[in-house]
């Protein structure tokens, strides 16, 4: 091993570190963006789903080029080819469909570029690189097995929350839920018998639990209590953990304030429905830390 080599092998390790950060953040920004389309009750613009899936595909293109290169494998030829396309496809794309609103934006634009061409420049040594006979085969096994379970470790991390986000590659959960059982407008509402509340960023909290239909809380209660649980929703949402899709709140007495919150949520809705009409989140009867996510009902 020479110095070339220990050179790209350092810049392999350097990338491998990027594209898991690449992952990582893809994460949590379609936590946030959930959480602000829950919160302004506006739908996702659907090139929101196609920006995550291409920003988080490229991610883990990154990763796995990353891997090639440490381990010096003539895979890193078309995992930094694909890498680079993708890398193309998103600014040429960003350029009409997310133009920069700012200047904030222009500079984070420009550093993209810039990382997309040294990246590109990266390519061009790994292809002396396999020109040279630097690299390993394909066929060899340890690089292989490595950038294999890579590759696979970060598309399933991805999947799993980009998907739990969008509901597919373009779609959303929000339009899987039957707008017959979204109760809506003034008049001939028809109120539960009981009542459950279940904090889930698939949909409000207010559920019937006899039938399963979803509750409009601004239709179906007063608007001080309607309030209130939008913003003890609004704080679940927004303390979710991308890896666990538990809510992990800042403090104690943050975690203390959401349950005390709840507690008083439920007592109001007793006073409305009737005393054991009203079925709590299962967090308050575990106590358990932190609340867990409901499945959607």
């Amino acid at each position: 091993m020479d110095v070339i080599d220990i050179v790209f092998r350092l810049i392999g390790v350097f990338y491998a570190f990027g594209g898991l950060a690449a992952i990582r953040a893809a994460a949590l920004d379609v936590v946030l963006d959930r959480a602000i389309s829950m919160i302004t009750l506006k739908p996702r613009p659907r090139p929101e789903a196609g920006r995550a899936w291409l920003l988080g595909a490229g991610a883990v293109v990154t990763l796995a080029s990353g891997v090639a290169l440490a381990a010096l494998s003539q895979w890193a030829v078309p995992f930094f080819l694909i890498g680079t396309t993708l890398q193309i496809v998103w600014l040429f794309w960003a350029r009409h469909a997310f133009p920069p609103e700012d200047e904030d934006d222009q500079l984070g634009r420009r550093q993209t570029t810039n990382a997309a061409l040294g990246y590109a420049v990266v390519l061009l040594g790994v292809v002396w690189l396999a020109n040279a006979g630097r690299l390993a085969p394909f066929d060899a096994t340890g690089p292989a097995i490595a950038i294999g379970v890579a590759a696979i470790a970060g598309l399933a991390y991805l999947t799993r929350n980009l998907g739990w986000w969008t509901g597919g590659a373009f779609g959303s959960r929000d339009d899987d839920l039957d707008n017959d059982d979204i109760a809506s407008g003034d008049d001939g509402l028809r109120h539960p018998s009981r009542i459950r509340l279940v904090p889930s960023v698939y949909h409000d909290p207010l559920v019937d639990a006899d039938d399963g239909r979803i509750l409009d809380h601004f239709d179906y209660l007063p608007l001080d209590l309607a309030e209130r649980i939008e913003a003890w929703r609004d704080a679940w949402v927004a303390a979710l953990d991308p890896d666990t899709h538990e809510p992990v709140f800042a403090t104690a007495e943050a975690e203390a304030a959401s349950h005390a919150d709840a507690e008083v949520i439920v007592s109001e809705l007793e006073a409305i429905y009737g005393e054991g009409a009203v079925e709590a989140p299962e967090f308050l009867a575990r106590r358990e830390s932190s609340p867990k996510l409901l499945p959607n009902v």
